[in-house]
């Protein structure tokens, strides 16, 4: 068992999930922004992420980027008219595979490291993401990103119900409407995992480790590695 924080975000058996930072949803002129959502909170959380990301590069841990990837190979209907109620007139919607608003904003992979493109909010949903985790060994799952209260939460309670171990960097994720941030996060530390900030991960993970054994950094695989010791 792993009872503690500490011990649950282990490098050895841990992997940092970096949800959905996409100019549609950061930048001033993606989606959101054009939509009018205010974005200060969401644009203030972009540093924090590139220092999570930075520590978790540094202590080993894989780190997994993923974005919304949408197209009319895996549009549905029901999935389309959700997205018709909040468009404008003549606006194309967000995530957008292969477009301006898809690409990454604030932070990118690195070479090698893994890029999981997803249809829905959760992560794992028609996905190879429980794949790489599973075959890196990985026990404890990570999420930073936006938004908290859709992709950020969605892909979080998948992990939970998956049987990861799962802690929230609750000031490396943000949403437009504030009330909606906090309520999902105390939800979250009610039902489903832990909550950490930046300083906590970078006291956890401070000084140079070897790197994870047994996570090939191509995108969207990973090699077998031997489980962690416990």
């Amino acid at each position: 068992m792993l009872h503690t924080r500490a011990e649950r975000v282990d490098p050895r058996w841990t992997a940092l999930l970096v949800i959905d930072m996409q100019n549609d949803y950061i930048h001033p002129e993606g989606v959101a922004g054009r939509r009018g959502a205010d974005l200060t909170t969401v644009r203030e959380m972009v540093p924090r992420v590139q220092g999570l990301v930075g520590a978790a590069r540094t202590a080993g841990v894989p780190v997994v980027y993923t974005r919304n990837w949408h197209s009319a190979v895996t549009d549905s209907e029901p999935w389309l008219e959700r997205s018709r109620r909040s468009l404008l007139p003549g606006e194309a919607r967000a995530g957008l595979a292969g477009t301006w608003g898809a690409d990454w904003y604030g932070v990118e992979p690195a070479p090698g490291e893994t890029v999981i493109n997803k249809f829905r909010y959760d992560a794992f949903l028609g996905t190879n993401l429980e794949f790489v985790l599973r075959a890196a060994g990985i026990r404890t799952v990570v999420c930073c990103g936006t938004a908290t209260n859709v992709c950020v939460e969605s892909t979080a309670r998948a992990a939970h119900m998956r049987d990861y171990y799962l802690v929230v960097a609750d000031d490396c994720c943000a949403a437009t409407d504030l009330a909606l941030h906090r309520a999902t996060l105390l939800n979250i530390q009610r039902h489903f995992g832990d909550l950490a900030s930046l300083a906590d991960f970078q006291g956890w993970w401070s000084g140079p480790q070897e790197d994870r054994r047994g996570f090939d950094r191509g995108a969207q695989s990973a090699s077998p590695g031997a489980p962690p010791s416990t």
